[in-house]
């Protein structure tokens, strides 16, 4: 008997069926007619007729909305057939689908940059499909589309082939019209949202000169917004949908033209002629270069705020995180981010402030030494053994009193040496680093005058980078004591937890405030609990870390949700707690030899070469003087 297999046109229609469902966003808008309406899990959204199917950092699927009956204009062995064709049931209107390569549009890392021509190519590309085939222009710019899955459609679908642009290309004729000015500048005159617009936003070129000189953004939005809300009256003005734009959708347009206009709008300001570019230069290079200026003056301006924000801080004897710069600053942290080594590249008078009051041991990691470093210049090397391995030693010099130090450092000096490669305290008889610490006293008197370094709640942003390594391989533990978890974080996916975990670093000090005034517990014993249950550690160590508190945090929703994802990776992630510390020992891997190594930061004499270390480190931390 021959061997049974599934037609490969069946095989084409689950595979364009599964690449619609995983590519749509884990919580897509949808509604119950075409407006936007509301954001809901994917499930949930997709039993709504109207769902967003292209997630918002990327462009998956090109939509094209076939408003009349003619279907030999995309029918016909000329054209390349659509992916799927999404018809309503009562007329031959449809949707058509065609899956495109990846566009980018929107980056969520800072290191992955968003390029502007790609998309460029892509939107002349859609609007000559629709040239081609007459579909609506205007479906580009909708959120949401025909629900392929929904029951009051029709759909068929057709392949799963991914179409790349120079194919589209090459049977219709990408349309540069959007681009250029004049009679076209607006594609779709039967957009209201396109309409108003345009309208709108040469009278905010003409007034924005105005509100600079002696106002704020904030002035001007509201002088923009009440043009819109003037523009908009669209009821029985011929447009294909006869009713006046919600007010959310006047107030977002408002918002759009008053930001960029206030940001980079220079055509008519009085700094006219500058950049003194000659008169018979190119118009779109004169463009292109002043658009550079106007960037480069914004990047200025956004820089001084940041750094004025840095030395503010230092000034007050406040931390300088990178959360709270953005915070004084009113920038976004992805901002701060982004600036983070140009704002310490100069730094105030008085670079750093001194340590807080708060315990820091002085620690060295149990992990493996490696071999292949080479030995750094003896005075290096002997500057760190004075400073740690001899301190017993030189301790009448440096007028140490000896009862503040450790007792077993004291009765153990013989059994350690120090390693001039890596700057750590070896034991004599391991392979192995020991952990050793020197009171706060010790580390004031014998580091006076060097840079501390220190990464804040190391292990639990790390965590993040964990789980970022899991999403490809997991998508989402099936395994029965779990899935209560899982229904108890409301989330869907490992993206969907690595993303609302990365929210909760981003707003971690604002939550550990939170925890310390419900608690009454320090700041560090709250982060010193929570990463030995991210460990491993059990509920009754966990509670008695807390001093008995955790029923009373886990009441907080914010607190209780953390403990959950914390459970999930534990549960999920294998030897969670060796991949944690192989992050840790990685940071500062590269300066070992050069720098005072503790588990969660450095010790460093040199200013300069604290503060390219801290450049270079993805974590957020703080840089302070020892004194």
């Amino acid at each position: 008997m021959g061997q049974l297999s599934l037609s490969s046109a069946f095989s084409a229609e689950q595979e364009i069926m599964s690449t619609i469902w995983h590519n749509a966003p884990y919580a897509p808008f949808c509604s119950d007619n075409k407006t936007v309406g509301n954001q809901l899990p994917r499930r949930e959204a997709f039993k709504h007729p109207y769902v967003q199917l292209n997630p918002p950092c990327n462009i998956k699927f090109f939509i094209l909305d076939i408003d009349h009956e003619d279907e030999s204009l995309w029918n016909n062995a000329q054209v390349p057939a659509p992916n799927a064709v999404i018809r309503n049931k009562n007329n031959k209107k449809c949707h058509l689908l065609f899956r495109v390569d990846d566009i980018l549009v929107k980056s969520v890392k800072e290191e992955v940059e968003v390029r502007a021509e790609p998309i460029l190519y892509a939107n002349a590309v859609y609007y000559g499909l629709c040239n081609k085939l007459k579909a609506d222009r205007a479906a580009f710019n909708n959120l949401v589309s025909k629900n392929p899955f929904h029951p009051d459609f029709n759909t068929e679908f057709i392949h799963s082939r991914v179409y790349k642009l120079k194919e589209l290309a090459e049977f219709a004729e990408p349309d540069w019209s959007v681009y250029q000015r004049g009679e076209k500048e607006n594609p779709n005159p039967d957009s209201r949202h396109l309409s108003l617009f345009h309208k709108v936003r040469h009278l905010a070129y003409q007034q924005v000169n105005q509100y600079r000189l002696g106002s704020d953004l904030e002035s001007f939005y509201q002088r923009v917004l009440k043009e819109c809300l003037a523009g908009n009256h669209f009821k029985g003005g011929g447009f294909r949908e006869d009713e006046n734009l919600p007010a959310s959708s006047v107030k977002a347009i408002a918002k759009s033209i008053a930001t960029w206009t206030w940001n980079n709008y220079t055509g008519s300001s009085c700094n006219r002629g500058i950049m003194k570019l000659p008169h018979d230069m190119e118009q779109r290079e004169k463009q292109q270069r002043a658009a550079g200026y106007v960037a480069e003056l914004k990047r200025e301006r956004t820089i001084e705020r940041l750094k004025q924000a840095f030395n503010k801080l230092l000034s007050t004897d406040v931390k300088p995180t990178q959360a709270k710069v953005a915070c004084e600053a009113e920038v976004s942290l992805s901002t701060a981010k982004r600036y983070w080594q140009e704002i310490k590249s100069k730094p105030a008078q008085d670079p750093v402030v001194a340590s807080s009051n708060k315990k820091v041991s002085l620690a060295i990691h149990k992990v493996s030494f490696p071999r292949d470093l080479e030995a750094p210049i003896f005075d290096v090397a002997y500057t760190y053994q004075l400073s740690s391995f001899l301190l017993k030693q030189y301790s009448s010099a440096l007028s140490l009193d000896l009862s503040l130090f450790n007792q077993e450092f004291l009765t153990s000096t013989s059994h350690y040496s120090f390693q001039a490669k890596s700057g750590r305290l070896v034991e004599s008889s391991s392979s192995l680093f020991n952990v050793q610490t020197l009171p706060k006293s010790i580390r004031k008197s014998v580091f006076k005058g060097w840079y501390e370094i220190d990464l804040l709640f190391s292990h639990g942003q790390m965590l993040l980078d964990v789980m970022s390594a899991h999403i490809e391989n997991v998508i989402k533990p099936s395994s029965f004591d779990k899935q209560n978890i899982w229904k108890k974080l409301e989330l869907d996916s490992w993206l969907q937890l690595a993303e609302h975990y990365a929210d909760f670093l981003n707003n971690f000090d604002d939550r550990l405030s939170v925890w310390q005034e419900l608690s009454g517990l320090s700041g560090k014993a709250l982060k010193v609990a929570l990463v030995s249950y991210l460990h491993g550690a059990g509920k009754t160590k966990f509670d008695n870390q807390l001093s008995g508190k955790l029923s009373l945090l886990l009441g907080d929703r914010q607190f209780n949700k953390l403990i959950k994802i914390f459970e999930l990776c534990r549960k999920s992630i294998k030897d969670l707690s060796v991949k944690l510390n192989v992050c840790e020992a990685r940071v500062f891997k590269d300066y070992w030899g050069q720098v005072l190594v503790i588990h969660d930061g450095v010790l460093v004499k040199d200013f300069s070469l604290a503060e390219r270390i801290s450049a270079s480190l993805v974590y957020q931390h703080t840089i302070s003087l020892i004194s």
